[in-house]
């Protein structure tokens, strides 16, 4: 049985290998690309140790211990990023968005975009400063409803991919949506504002399994103005507004990448920028099937037990495989 061992290079990029029992297969970072060189090597040696032999007979040095990593090359976890390549030449991310999930991805950020949009036009009303995050208003109202809505849409789609169907009534709640907060790593993301960059937001900072719906005080704020207006109008807040809008730009990075609004790779409009993501082990980063020109095509389902039987935070546990055609 082949296992697959990654490697930090003191260059700053990633080089891996794949060991066959007898026979090594080193990739090493090339042009945008990645050489590959085979050795033969002694099956009863350990294999981490013959994987390392055979990196330094291609002259390449490494930083501290490789890993061996958790999925196969061409294996991914689906609409779940698991980190990036760190040569900026090389692009952020060898699992490109638009390739592995089509209109999946392009309906989903066409419709963050035109959110976007709509708060950045609110500025020209409404300045986004700390003394004004209390103003509410029919208009600020209705972008809240559309942002949660579309959170909503992310959250659904993240648990569909990944197995979990709706119960007998048809529909998730955030009881069920709260089961993509570890997976996703959201607590761990923060974003500011690009033309406003004093304020930062970290909107799921707090996001549990025992409140799911109140630590999330602009989610909470959403539900109160969608049934009861008139009780409960004020709730529906600028300062709620931009936290949604935060959490809606985090929703399409953790989902399909840092570069998807970077101005070098995917260049998507959003009016934030990145200020804290999490730092993924060098054993999640996702591997490219070699054979296949460089393509990810099989996904791995991340485990569905609720928190109480298991941690999904363990995505080693995979419940279940497909092939995308």
């Amino acid at each position: 049985m082949s296992q697959t061992f990654g490697f930090n290079m003191v260059t700053g990029e990633f080089a891996w290998a794949v060991h066959n029992g007898n026979e090594v297969i080193c990739f090493i970072p090339q042009y945008g690309s990645w050489y590959e060189t085979k050795h033969a090597v002694d099956e009863k040696v350990d294999y981490l140790v013959s994987v390392q032999k055979c990196l330094e007979d291609n002259s390449i040095q490494v930083i501290g211990q490789g890993t061996r990593m958790l999925l196969a090359p061409g294996q991914y976890h689906p609409r779940i990023w698991r980190g990036a390549y760190r040569s900026v030449f090389n692009g952020c991310d060898r699992l490109d968005p638009l390739d592995v999930y089509a209109e999946t991805y392009t309906r989903s950020i066409v419709a963050a975009e035109s959110l976007f949009s709509e708060v950045k036009e609110l500025f020209r009303v409404v300045e986004p400063e700390i003394q004004n995050f209390n103003s509410y208003g029919h208009r600020i109202r209705e972008l809240l409803i559309l942002l949660c809505t579309e959170i909503e849409a992310c959250w659904a789609g993240v648990l569909k991919a990944n197995g979990m169907e709706t119960k007998a009534k048809g529909r998730f709640t955030t009881k069920n949506y709260i089961n993509v907060c570890d997976p996703l790593r959201l607590t761990e993301w923060k974003v500011r504002l690009k033309d406003y960059r004093l304020i930062d937001f970290q909107p799921f900072r707090y996001w549990n399994f025992l409140l799911p719906t109140f630590s999330l005080p602009w989610y909470d704020a959403y539900n109160k103005v969608k049934h009861d207006r008139e009780d409960n109008f004020s709730f529906g807040t600028l300062d709620s507004v931009l936290h949604a809008a935060a959490a809606l730009h985090i929703m399409q990075v953790a989902q399909f990448g840092r570069g998807v609004f970077d101005m070098l790779h995917g260049n998507r409009f959003s009016i934030f920028e990145i200020v804290e993501s999490p730092v993924f082990g060098l054993c999640e980063v996702y591997l490219p099937d070699p054979i296949d020109t460089g393509r990810f095509h099989t996904e791995v389902m991340f485990a569905r037990e609720t928190p109480s039987e298991r941690s999904i935070k363990n995505l080693v546990g995979i419940s279940s495989a497909r092939v995308i055609r």
